[in-house]
């Protein structure tokens, strides 16, 4: 079988968003709850066989088995009751949550990944439509269960002979910016700004062991690491003015130890969303990505 993805540009509207962002902290919550269950029960038996821990101990009984996969999904409907906000979200897009970290449980286990980790706020950045009994992508938009239509970049067709699949729709920003308070936040080039004076620009070769920055040419004297912050701030200032920028606006990387930190943080772009769709097609177990 021929699977092949493309990737399109979507535009849902304000209320969409919402509900898209919405569904993601339900699917991050169940993700995290399900691995507490896996770790609580992997503590649970590092226990000792005569004695306990004198700190603290996972107490689990012994006939508790791990929770798989399948354990865990047939929880989902006990817990629905219990959470009514986990209804809100599609049952098969909920389920691909738990996949998703048993999948993880599978890398870590087989392939030498690292174990699983909670996902914070913001982290969870895709919702996954696994199968749909009809074409997804009728007349250039997108239906999606408990969604509706979303208009849709389809700029490049659908391959003839191929059947929409499943939908995986991402969350995701391009790049950062910090255009707050003044501030402008651009990436520097940070090697060598401990070898370079910030007064006069003359380079002074240093070892590691030498803490302090002594310049033979101006005599500016100062500790080695607020020397390197000077570097990187009047590198980024430069960088204003390639890009045009007026006034005193200063790089957010020049924070320094025991310095005022500057009043800037990163904002993103209006985060971009797009739909991922798998065709598949014929019997041959092929993967093609598509050039970019």
């Amino acid at each position: 079988m021929l699977t092949i993805t493309h990737r399109y540009r979507i535009y849902p509207d304000a209320t969409q968003k919402q509900q898209f962002i919405d569904w993601m902290e339900v699917c991050r919550g169940a993700f995290n709850y399900a691995l507490r269950e896996i770790k609580d029960w992997c503590n649970s038996r590092k226990c000792l066989i005569d004695r306990c821990s004198l700190e603290k101990e996972y107490i689990l009984p012994a006939e508790l088995k791990f929770p798989s996969e399948i354990q865990q999904l047939n929880n989902l409907p006990r817990a629905k009751k219990e959470f009514p906000r986990l209804s809100e979200v599609p049952s098969q897009v909920l389920q691909q949550a738990i996949k998703q970290l048993h999948k993880a449980w599978e890398y870590f286990q087989k392939r030498g990944f690292g174990f699983p980790r909670f996902k914070k706020y913001g982290q969870f950045k895709s919702l996954l439509f696994p199968q749909f009994k009809e074409n997804p992508v009728p007349n250039l938009h997108v239906l999606l269960p408990k969604i509706g239509t979303i208009p849709i970049n389809l700029h490049r067709p659908i391959p003839t002979g191929f059947v929409v699949k499943q939908v995986r729709i991402l969350r995701k920003a391009d790049r950062w910016y910090a255009w707050k308070r003044g501030n402008f936040f651009g990436e520097v080039d940070a090697r060598g700004t401990s070898q370079e004076c910030p007064e006069c620009g003359g380079e002074v070769r240093k070892d590691l062991s030498v803490r302090i920055h002594n310049c033979p040419h101006c005599g500016y004297k100062t500790d080695r690491d607020v020397a390197a912050g000077q570097n990187i701030r009047n590198r980024g200032i430069k960088l204003i003015s390639t890009v045009g920028q007026t006034g005193k606006e200063t790089a957010c990387a020049d924070v320094l130890p025991g310095a005022e930190e500057t009043q800037s943080r990163q904002v993103s772009k209006s985060p971009e969303r797009s739909a991922a769709l798998s065709l598949p097609k014929g019997r041959r177990g092929v993967t093609r990505k598509p050039k970019k």
